[in-house]
């Protein structure tokens, strides 16, 4: 995982290196700027600092394994704790982690429906045939070919209930996902770093 804090004091270092270099250490604080750098409160501009990023420990891309997002209980989360901003990126990529895993599924579990609700119509369509031809009002023939494929139709019930169960759950882990994302947006600025796009923008400074 991107050592987020390590990146950013050395961030916080070389800018105050650079700023005692070029005789602004009195001045006390700084921007940085996406078009300029580093830029003083004072108004000049220093230029881009030259930080080394963190390697990423990202592996390689693969195939997810389709897991059921109810079978993937979240962390509990105590919000009176002191969680690090590593801490929330380790979360971060747990859930990305989740979603991936929790997609498979439910791609799996939609192409599942859809095959037994073909089967099922296709069975009670042949039922509803065989039973016209025993006569009666249409309700009970209706009634006699729904009966005789109860076991399909309750199979379709079950996988289509499951459906609807793991499209709540993974909507419950974008939204859990989505607030982690504020979290850490508002960690990264705090800490110098921004949010996802890199540094904070600062104003233009003229």
């Amino acid at each position: 995982m991107t050592d987020a804090l390590g990146y950013a004091q050395e961030v916080r270092r070389l800018a105050e290196q650079k700023l005692g270099e070029a005789g602004h250490a009195a001045c006390g604080d700084y921007r940085l700027d996406h078009e300029f750098g580093l830029v003083c409160v004072c108004g000049e501009i220093l230029g881009h600092l030259e930080a080394q990023r963190p390697a990423s420990n990202l592996p390689e891309p693969q195939a997810p394994k389709a897991v059921a997002p109810l079978d993937m209980p979240p962390n509990v989360i105590n919000p009176d704790s002191n969680y690090t901003l590593a801490d929330v990126e380790r979360e971060l990529l747990r859930y990305a982690a989740r979603l991936e895993s929790g997609t498979a599924y439910e791609v799996q579990m939609i192409a599942q429906r859809e095959e037994l609700r073909l089967k099922y119509e296709l069975a009670f369509a042949e039922a509803l045939v065989e039973a016209s031809r025993e006569g009666g009002a249409a309700d009970v023939r209706k009634a006699r070919a729904l009966l005789s494929v109860r076991d399909l139709r309750l199979q379709l019930h079950q996988v289509e209930s499951l459906c609807e169960c793991t499209k709540a759950a993974m909507h419950n882990i974008r939204a859990a996902a989505s607030h982690l994302q504020t979290v850490n947006s508002s960690l990264r600025t705090a800490y110098g770093l921004g949010g996802s796009n890199g540094p904070t923008p600062a104003r233009r400074p003229y």
